[in-house]
């Protein structure tokens, strides 16, 4: 972030009901990154406890309707997404830019909401679908499994790690 601040992110797999209370214990967060890089542990270790947020990852069914008459739903409330690829501010980004071109193409304003939505539908579909595999992925705890994820992701080309991009 700059000017000697940094933003870091981790997850830690824990039940749903034990997840929701979770208060982001720093002690348990330095367990979980032993033997990780000494990047990593420097980050954990240097981050004040008050600064450490606590958020629990949530995920539903993707919902086909987004709106109705003059109303519809864009970023997280139409089409919230595991945090696995980073996406889903850009996903609401890209709705925004959508939705104004399709205020601005249509006199109607109701069909102009229904073509909005239209037009995102596949994609959000695709990236909602596509973090909630690569959370389970990155959430594996067997360890034979986790060995061959590891080694898989040291050596995968770049390409197979990122989704292609087809824009808004």
């Amino acid at each position: 972030m700059g000017h000697g601040r940094a933003y870091w992110w981790g997850t830690i797999n824990m039940p749903a009901h034990a997840a929701r209370a979770w208060n982001g214990d720093k002690d348990q967060i330095v367990r979980a990154y032993a033997g990780w890089a000494d990047e990593v542990r420097h980050a954990v270790r240097t981050t004040p406890v008050e600064d450490i947020v606590a958020v629990p990852a949530l995920d539903r069914p993707f919902l086909e309707q987004w709106g109705d008459g003059p109303v519809t739903l864009l970023g997280d409330a139409a089409h919230p997404m595991l945090p696995s690829l980073g996406q889903g501010g850009s996903t609401a980004i890209e709705d925004a830019v959508v939705l104004a071109q399709c205020l601005a193409s249509h006199s109607d304003p109701v069909a102009a909401l229904r073509a909005y939505e239209n037009t995102r539908r596949e994609r959000t579909r695709f990236m909602v679908e596509t973090s909630r595999k690569f959370a389970g992925f990155e959430q594996v705890e067997n360890p034979v499994l986790c060995a061959v994820r590891d080694a898989y992701l040291r050596r995968a080309p770049q390409s197979v790690l990122f989704a292609p991009s087809s824009g808004p």
